[in-house]
């Protein structure tokens, strides 16, 4: 986790974290391979879940309360968490 706090669910966040990158499949000469570099990202969501491990979030939710449903979620790893900002 990038810093000491920790994620309340439902909170709104926006993540900076980076992404493993992988080229296509097939054979690559070694100079594009050295330009090959993972992704910094941007993610904001709802905080869903946290474990020791990752972080969940959710960029969509039900305005009714009642209702579950989510949309466009994903799990972050935390050792790739660069910075949380909360809204």
């Amino acid at each position: 986790m990038p810093n000491d706090k920790e994620y309340k669910i439902g909170h709104l966040v926006e993540l900076e974290w980076v992404d493993a990158h992988e080229m296509e499949a097939g054979w690559h000469d070694r100079s594009q391979v050295m330009k090959l570099k993972p992704e910094e990202m941007l993610s904001c969501g709802y905080i869903e879940k946290e474990t020791d491990t990752y972080v969940t979030i959710c960029a969509d939710k039900n305005k009714n309360i009642k209702k579950k449903d989510r949309g466009r979620c994903q799990s972050i790893p935390k050792c790739w968490i660069k910075r949380t900002d909360y809204y």
